[in-house]
């Protein structure tokens, strides 16, 4: 019995394709596995936070609490290497007008090839430091 013509025409180009497409198929499944899959995870405790102002800004300002908790996720060799000044928690106040009872989010940057899973506090009191004359004058 001989194959019908719709199968055996061309037949070189479409096992051609269907290769092709199977080593695309393969190309993509296994990279896009490989990119999400969850990686470890590792805990900071005690991040100090930066305080961010512009250059000119003179005031004092003071955050409480003072520290954060974090987990960041990656690959388990690069993490076992992270040190936590590495990585930098912050609250932005640039263009900040009067710093009373306010509440700021914290911020967190890590390197590349880490991302933050949790912080605690996810934000800040912020209050200004009143700065005391030198000693001597009033």
């Amino acid at each position: 019995m001989a194959w019908p013509r719709f199968i055996t025409h061309n037949l070189g180009w479409k096992l051609a394709s269907l290769c092709l497409a199977t080593l695309v198929w393969f190309t993509i499944h296994y990279g896009v596995q490989n990119r999400f899959k969850p990686g470890a995870r590792r805990t900071f405790s005690n991040v100090p936070i930066t305080v961010m102002t512009t250059a000119n800004d003179t005031r004092t300002f003071r955050v409480q609490p003072d520290s954060v908790q974090l987990v960041v996720r990656g690959e388990g060799t690069f993490l076992r290497d992270l040190q936590p000044s590495d990585i930098t928690a912050f609250v932005d106040l640039t263009g900040v007008t009067e710093a009373k009872a306010l509440r700021k989010r914290i911020q967190v940057h890590t390197p590349p090839g880490v991302g933050l899973v949790w912080v605690a506090p996810t934000e800040v009191a912020v209050e200004t430091v009143p700065i005391a004359p030198p000693p001597g004058r009033r």
